[in-house]
C-alpha cells in the first residue's frame, strides 16, 4: 500500500483495510448533482419506487389534514419529471412496492390517522399512465403497514388500525387481482414502525413497537415468513442489537442489515435516537454487530438504500437537530466510508429515496426539527466513488 493510501486509511479509522484501490475508494466522498423541480408540493411520509428507468414519487402529506393523491414520474436520464394524479383517496403512511410493471400502494390514512385509516389502494402503470383499483384485502383499515414484493405477490403485514397494532397481513396477486391471508399461527407480536425485507424466499420482520404511546413495548420477537408454505418461524435474539422503532433495514443478498432508529420512554415519552445496528444471517440464524468506527450520527426517519455493495445512510433527525452527516457502510469490510455533503440537497427528515443502479436519488422531507415545518420540494442525486 502506498504512503498516501496508508495516511488516508489512518485518517478514516483503523477498520479501513483491503487493497490500495479499496482503501482509496473508501476515502473518497462521491458527488451530488441537483434535480430539476418535480412540479409537486414538498411533503413528508410519501413513498418512492424505482422502476428500472424512472423514480415514482407518490402521496405523502404537509399536515394532519393535508395528504396528497398526486406524485411524479422522474426520468433521471432525461432529467424531466411528469405528474400523476391518482383516482384514489389522498394518503400518507401507506405501503408501496414495484412489481416490475406497476407501482402498488395500499393502506395509510387520508386525513387523520386516528379516524381516517384506509384499507384500499391502487395500481399505477407508468407506461400507460393509467391507475387501477385493487380488490378488497379483507384487512382492517390501518396506517404504517409494511410491504414487500416477492416476484409474484405483494405481502402487507402489521400496522395500526383504529384500535390496536396488528400481526396479520395479506398477499396480493396483481395477475388475478385477488388477496390471500397471511397465517397468524406462529406470527410475531403485533406492531407498527417495524421493518421487513424479502430474501428471495422469506419475508423477515424485525423491530417496531406496540402498546400505548406513553408506555411503548419494544420487547418484540422477529419472525421469518415463508409464503410457499404459509408458515412462520422465529428468529434468534442472541447478539441482536437493541430493539427499536423507525429504523432502517436492507437485504444484501445474504444478510439483513438494520441500523438507526429510536426508542421512546417516559411520560411524556422522550426520544433516544440510535447509531447502532446489526447484521442477521438467516442461513445460520445468527447476528453480528456493526462497527461504530466512522458511523454517522444517531437518527431516525432517514433515507437508506442498498447499492449492491454498500448501504448508504442520508438525512433524518437526531436528538436535537437534523442529521447533516451521511455515510456508506460496507458489510464485506465492516466499515463506514464518507458521503459528500457539499453540493447535495437541503438535509431533511422523512424524505424518500431510491437506488437507480448508479445513483441515490432523494426528494422531499421536512427541513426543520420541532415546532413548525418547512417542506422541501427539491432533491438531489448522489453518485458514490
Amino acid at each position: 500500500m502506498s504512503a498516501v493510501a496508508i495516511a488516508l486509511a489512518g485518517a478514516c479509522g483503523d477498520n479501513l483495510v483491503g487493497d490500495e484501490d479499496e482503501v482509496m475508494r473508501c476515502t473518497l466522498p462521491g458527488a451530488w448533482r441537483p434535480l430539476p423541480a418535480f412540479g409537486i408540493a414538498g411533503r413528508v411520509d410519501h413513498t418512492a419506487v424505482w422502476t428500472g428507468a424512472h423514480m415514482i414519487v407518490w402521496g405523502g402529506t404537509q399536515a394532519v389534514s393535508q395528504p396528497f393523491a398526486d406524485g411524479t414520474v422522474f426520468d433521471p436520464g432525461a432529467n424531466m419529471p411528469h405528474g400523476t394524479q391518482a383516482p384514489i383517496e389522498p394518503r400518507d403512511d401507506h405501503a408501496a412496492v414495484w412489481t416490475g410493471s406497476e407501482m402498488i400502494v395500499w393502506g395509510g390514512n387520508s386525513y387523520d390517522e386516528d379516524i381516517n385509516r384506509l384499507n384500499d389502494g391502487g395500481r399505477y402503470d407508468p407506461r400507460s399512465a393509467v391507475w387501477r383499483g385493487l380488490s378488497f384485502a379483507g384487512l382492517t383499515p390501518r396506517d404504517d403497514p409494511r410491504a414487500v414484493w416477492t416476484g409474484s405477490e405483494m405481502i402487507v403485514w402489521g400496522g395500526h388500525d383504529d384500535y390496536k397494532e396488528n400481526n396479520d397481513g395479506g398477499r396480493y396477486d396483481p395477475v388475478t387481482d385477488r388477496w390471500r391471508p397471511v397465517s397468524v399461527v406462529g406470527a410475531p407480536e403485533p406492531r407498527e414502525d417495524h421493518t421487513m425485507v424479502w430474501t428471495g424466499r422469506e419475508m423477515i420482520v424485525w423491530g417496531g413497537w406496540n402498546g400505548p404511546d406513553t408506555a411503548r413495548n419494544y420487547d418484540l420477537s422477529g419472525g421469518r415468513y415463508d409464503p410457499a408454505t404459509d408458515t412462520w418461524r422465529p428468529m434468534s435474539r442472541d447478539g441482536a442489537p437493541p430493539l427499536r422503532e423507525d429504523h432502517s433495514a436492507i437485504w444484501t443478498g445474504k444478510e439483513m442489515v438494520v441500523w438507526g432508529g429510536v426508542v421512546r420512554d417516559g411520560s411524556p415519552p422522550m426520544r433516544h435516537r440510535l447509531a447502532t445496528g446489526g447484521r442477521y444471517d438467516p442461513a445460520t440464524d445468527t447476528w453480528r454487530p456493526i462497527t461504530d468506527v466512522g458511523a454517522p450520527s444517531a437518527r431516525e426517519d432517514d433515507v437508506v438504500v442498498w447499492t449492491g455493495t454498500e448501504m448508504i445512510v442520508w438525512g433524518g433527525r437526531g436528538d436535537s437537530a437534523l442529521a447533516i452527516d451521511a455515510a456508506r457502510y460496507s458489510p464485506a469490510f465492516d466499515r463506514w466510508c464518507p458521503v459528500a455533503t457539499d453540493g447535495g440537497p437541503p438535509v431533511t427528515h422523512d424524505a424518500a429515496g431510491v437506488w437507480t443502479g448508479t445513483e441515490l436519488i432523494v426528494w422531499g422531507g421536512d427541513r426543520t426539527i420541532g415546532a413548525g415545518a418547512s417542506y422541501s420540494d427539491s432533491g438531489g442525486a448522489y453518485t458514490p466513488p
